[in-house]
């Protein structure tokens, strides 16, 4: 911990006050402990302040140093460093002992690569998303995040895809471990992969990235052609970073049959690398990646976990219009759901809703005593594929023991839209 505070705290230049800002927001964006204890040493009057979200938000201390072991910064004093390289006594990361080489700091992450890092700005960093699906719920994160409780021991997430509600609520410390899964073993071995060795994955991504041309079309459909052939999980990824809007499709033989999309090429390496680091930062661990069935997933879990369940809605898994390696029939969505209720494990269910005037299929049996919450989920990805301009709306369903918590037992709604009826 002492060399990784060393590290950050020399990485700080004299005459670049932004330094602290920096740090502050990748602490913001990965929760990384010697990340929190480097502006805790520097803040204002060494007063702690944490905004509604959570996030640190205090600013730097400009003000020269009147601490011993503190240095002064500029001509004339207008700044203070953070205090030298040897941190207090007592200090506990959050989530790992010092001794526990698990919560290792990856070197991609040092703060003279902090330029390197693809941070939106301004604003905090957002939170990494190494698989860019379509359909993916991290926009609508917060939104579904405000209704998980706070008392949650381990969180599930069996239709993982990308995984970006269970990254949403690692981001937070909502859970004590995860449990991700994935009916697509090349998901489950690319999770397990990004989460352990994401160095390794990077790597692969960038060889594979790097032999495409944009006057050569058909690398796309030779990796394609080779992921069908040995199921590669970095083939797989590069395929969903390239294919037409991100939109996975797979055939009756469970073979990616999307095509590419001539626009662009993907996600570049450099940025593929820090998502993945960001992801395995968070992620690693505590955190379990399961292949197969969901039921199956859920086998452990207990009243005191929460579960996220964002299954094919009904109108991609039945019909023509089927996009997934493994389609879930509706019946078979029902029964689960009574044998959650039964166990009493709390949940919440991103399924059907419309897009424009077509609706993916009835709302669930009301004997499940769900609450259906509507979402407005922005404009429709695959109607503008389609050359139509349409607006998602999609069906949030709470389960009667998570709807049956207190105020005081629930984390308050965060940007919690009304209830709407169909």
């Amino acid at each position: 911990m002492a060399n990784r505070y060393e590290t950050v705290w020399k990485g700080k230049r004299r005459d670049n006050l932004d330094c602290f800002n920096a740090v502050r927001d990748r602490y913001n964006g990965y929760r990384d402990s010697v990340d929190l204890l480097y502006p805790t040493c520097r803040r204002v009057k060494k007063s702690v302040r944490f905004n509604a979200s959570g996030d640190f938000s205090q600013f730097v201390d400009r003000r020269p140093g009147e601490a011993s072991g503190e240095d002064e910064i500029g001509d004339g004093g207008h700044s203070r460093a953070a205090v030298r390289p040897t941190p207090p006594c007592g200090v506990r990361p959050p989530l790992a002992s010092d001794a526990d080489t698990r919560y290792t700091i990856p070197r991609s992450f040092e703060i003279a690569e902090t330029a390197k890092m693809s941070y939106p700005s301004p604003g905090r960093p957002r939170a990494p998303h190494p698989i860019p699906y379509q359909g993916s719920k991290r926009a609508l994160a917060p939104t579904i995040g405000g209704y998980v409780p706070a008392d949650v021991v381990t969180w599930f997430e069996p239709f993982a895809g990308s995984a970006a509600m269970t990254i949403w609520a690692a981001r937070r410390g909502l859970a004590r471990r995860y449990v991700v899964g994935d009916s697509l073993d090349a998901i489950a071995r690319l999770w397990t992969s990004i989460i352990d060795r994401p160095e390794r994955v990077a790597n692969r991504y960038e060889t594979v990235w790097k032999g495409q041309q944009r006057d050569n079309p058909d690398y796309f459909n030779a990796v394609r052609d080779r992921y069908n052939r040995e199921k590669d999980p970095v083939d797989l990824l590069y395929l969903t970073c390239r294919c037409v809007k991100n939109a996975v499709r797979f055939n009756a033989s469970g073979g990616f049959s999307q095509s590419v999309d001539r626009r662009r090429l993907g996600m570049r390496p450099a940025k593929m690398r820090s998502e993945a680091m960001g992801a395995s930062m968070l992620l690693r661990g505590r955190t379990e990646v399961v292949s197969g069935d969901w039921m199956g997933t859920l086998a452990n879990a207990t009243a005191r976990d929460f579960v996220y369940l964002d299954p094919p809605y009904l109108g991609t898994s039945v019909g023509s219009d089927k996009r997934y390696a493994e389609q879930v029939r509706r019946g078979k969505i029902i029964d689960g759901l009574r044998c959650l209720i039964h166990r009493q494990i709390r949940f919440a269910l991103s399924y059907d809703g419309m897009t424009g005037k077509k609706a993916y299929g009835p709302a669930l049996p009301p004997e499940l005593r769900l609450t259906r919450i509507l979402l407005h989920a922005g404009r429709s990805a695959q109607a503008t594929l389609n050359g139509q301009d349409a607006q998602t709306i999609e069906s949030l369903y709470l389960s009667p023991d998570l709807c049956a918590l207190s105020p005081g037992e629930s984390r308050p709604p965060f940007m919690v839209q009304d209830r709407l009826t169909l």
